[in-house]
């Protein structure tokens, strides 16, 4: 709500068409509130006037003219003004203070104002530079504008600077996004970060962003954490000579991650017959004795006990988070194929 105003207007009217007389008249206009009443242009002009303690005339004699009539003569029928209507409260003063900026009248400033509202990134993992579809998008308050040599300054890694090769910069309305075309040697950690000032971006009237006291926290949208990455994890076996055998199998994410929470249940080895059995169910109806003895960032170590009249396959593939339907593997992730699990000292 804008507060109660009245203000005087000294409004210079053409009346006629070429030639016609110029007449000056004091007109008086009071109002309640935006949402009462739409004000027309005129009025619009000299509250902006008003609020930046600018006087509606300007220079002296023949050379001299009036902001508000400049306004009135540029006003076109029925109100509109470069084709807004008044009605559209917000862009209408925006257009106002716009001609009003470009005839000499420093006004509006804070109606172009582009204030950092929020930052979210989305990667494959935490680390923007570290896979190629990483992007960061910036959004302001209102329209932005490239502005060259970007800097971004982060709270907790080093900075984002435009040109170093690999990033994008695009420019849509009141955002920006950052795209990478080839990887950072030096990833940046978006987790818990902070992006704390801005270069190289101006808004309408080429001022320069603002970022707000403290900085704005950056949202991490990761798409790749939690999934399995076959290429990183791995299953190893262990033969300890006492009839028993130690399988060590390591589950990592697209990131590097370790993946915790996996049971007995979620992971299965196939054998010579080409049979998948999940380790809950080989435990628990073959001759083999599975305990998982260890489970610690996405390392988990099984112990395998193999009776000496059982004679099961020397090699194994091994998945992890699998569906089975009946001994056929339905879906998961084989992190191992062929790895030898002999068993001796029976």
């Amino acid at each position: 709500m804008r507060k109660l105003l009245t203000v005087t207007l000294v409004m210079v009217m053409v009346l006629g068409l070429m030639g016609s007389a110029i007449m000056a008249e004091d007109l008086a206009v009071t109002y309640d509130d935006y949402e009462e009443e739409y004000l027309a242009a005129p009025a619009v002009a000299g509250l902006l006037l008003e609020e930046a303690g600018i006087d509606n005339r300007y220079g002296k004699g023949r050379d001299g003219g009036n902001f508000i009539a400049d306004v009135a003569r540029h006003m076109e029928p029925e109100t509109d003004f470069d084709g807004i209507e008044k009605t559209d409260v917000y862009a209408y003063e925006k257009a106002i203070a716009l001609f009003l900026r470009g005839n000499g009248a420093d006004v509006g400033a804070d109606l172009f104002k582009a204030e950092l509202e929020s930052v979210v990134y989305e990667g494959t993992c935490d680390m923007f530079g570290s896979h190629i579809d990483d992007k960061i998008t910036f959004t302001f308050s209102n329209d932005i504008f490239h502005n060259p040599d970007i800097v971004i300054e982060l709270e907790t890694s080093q900075n984002l600077e435009e040109g170093w090769g690999a990033d994008d910069w695009t420019f849509e309305g009141n955002t920006a996004t950052v795209k990478l075309n080839r990887l950072y040697s030096n990833s940046r950690d978006m987790v818990d970060n902070k992006v704390m000032d801005i270069k190289g971006m101006v808004d309408f009237i080429d001022e320069p962003v603002v970022v707000p006291d403290g900085g704005v926290q950056i949202e991490v949208i990761s798409t790749g954490t939690g999934i399995v990455n076959a290429d990183n994890s791995a299953a190893t076996w262990t033969d300890n000579g006492d009839g028993t055998g130690t399988m060590t199998l390591t589950v990592l994410d697209c990131c590097g991650y370790g993946i915790e929470g996996l049971t007995m249940d979620d992971i299965a080895i196939k054998n010579f017959h080409d049979q998948w059995w999940n380790l809950a169910n080989k435990d628990a109806t073959t001759p083999w004795s599975i305990t998982l003895s260890n489970s610690a960032d996405g390392v988990y170590t099984f112990e395998f006990d193999r009776p000496t009249n059982t004679d099961d396959s020397r090699t194994w593939d091994v998945a992890v988070n699998v569906t089975l339907d009946g001994m056929e593997l339905e879906s998961g992730v084989i992190v191992e194929e062929g790895l030898a699990v002999p068993v001796s000292g029976n």
